[in-house]
């Protein structure tokens, strides 16, 4: 029997409300666990829980510039779009800063991390969040602090689910940092789970795969209405000319929209600081199946999948309307020189 649908739907919301606010309740205990004593600066904060792995050499590296402004621009405009090669550490970045805020702005809050193409790359995305605070095998604990305290995984990690349906690490101190894929959404955006948000880390944010990702940002963005200070952070490599990051991010250069903090670094940037190599550089500069303008130039090209190219498009005369539908009006043109190469040859 499957009861009055009316009150099974008031028991689920009756649960619902139930463990919403247990989990509440634990995190106001959580808030009052002492946290670990952390440098304001953001370079000697990494220092402390290990600079990243430069691949080339397979040593620790400081943090270049470039990453060093992406974190002082997320601080000082909370909402930041950066269109960025490939590559070059930009993602780390990010990661890192949102785990110095874990100890500041974010504590006790909750952090969405979207990915835009899969649900496994924002469990990435969350796993490589994780192994910044994981016991380092060398040492034995994952990083000793300002105060010279030694912090293993356990004294700072309340529990994580990183490959399940519902992927989440909660600290001891309340933060929550959840995962979600754009791309599952679907036009009913949702994104359930994170209820006291103050962070959106929204990585590959033009790589959704949809025709229409306008619902996505739609459905992000309310959630921190009531957050002045809360951090909104889109990243990503171009992908064609379409989607709300394509959208924004010529709406800014254009001077149509002003909300937004800008920020561009291409491959010459990791190429500058070692992190990219001249030779990978040239490797992909040869391979045709590379749109390396698009990936490493931070270029709005064409995919390299499309069926029209750009210069196809070119191929109308300047003063031809310009309608929304390229491919009719190609389609027109080659038809009309068609016809007039048969009258050519009935001549």
């Amino acid at each position: 029997m499957g009861g009055n649908p009316t009150l099974v739907s008031a028991n689920r919301r009756e649960c619902s409300r139930k463990q919403k606010l247990r989990t509440q309740a634990s995190r106001v205990k959580a808030i009052d666990m002492p946290d670990p004593k952390t440098p304001d600066d953001f370079q000697e904060f990494n220092r402390m829980i290990g600079y990243p792995i430069n691949r080339n050499t397979g040593k620790e590296q400081e943090l270049a510039p470039y990453q060093l402004e992406y974190h002082e621009a997320i601080q000082r405009h909370h909402k930041v779009i950066v269109n960025k090669s490939r590559k070059i550490g930009i993602t780390e970045a990010g990661i890192r800063s949102i785990l110095w805020n874990c100890f500041r702005r974010y504590r006790g809050h909750d952090i969405m991390i979207v990915a835009g193409n899969r649900v496994d790359t924002a469990q990435e995305i969350l796993l490589r969040f994780y192994e910044l605070i994981m016991d380092k095998p060398r040492l034995g604990y994952a990083f000793k602090d300002s105060n010279g305290k030694e912090w293993k995984t356990s004294q700072l990690v309340r529990r994580s689910s990183i490959y399940s349906s519902h992927p989440i690490v909660e600290l001891m101190n309340g933060t929550r940092i959840i995962c979600y894929a754009a791309s599952n959404q679907g036009k009913s955006q949702s994104f359930r789970g994170a209820d006291d948000v103050i962070c959106i880390f929204f990585s590959e944010a033009a790589h959704t795969g949809m025709l229409d990702d306008q619902p996505i940002m739609n459905a992000l963005e309310p959630n921190l209405a009531n957050r002045d200070d809360g951090d909104i952070i889109l990243e990503s490599t171009p992908n064609g000319r379409r989607g709300f990051f394509f959208n924004y991010w010529m709406d800014l250069k254009e001077g149509k929209m002003s909300s937004w903090h800008i920020e561009e670094w291409d491959y010459n940037e990791g190429l500058e600081v070692g992190i990219l190599s001249q030779k990978y550089i040239d490797d992909q500069k040869a391979n045709i199946r590379v749109d390396f303008d698009q990936e490493y130039c931070c270029k709005f090209t064409s995919s390299v999948h499309a069926i029209f190219r750009p210069e196809d498009i070119n191929i109308l005369p300047d003063d031809a309307k310009q309608p929304e539908d390229y491919a009719a009006i190609i389609k027109n043109y080659y038809k009309q020189k068609m016809q007039e190469r048969d009258e050519e040859f009935d001549g």
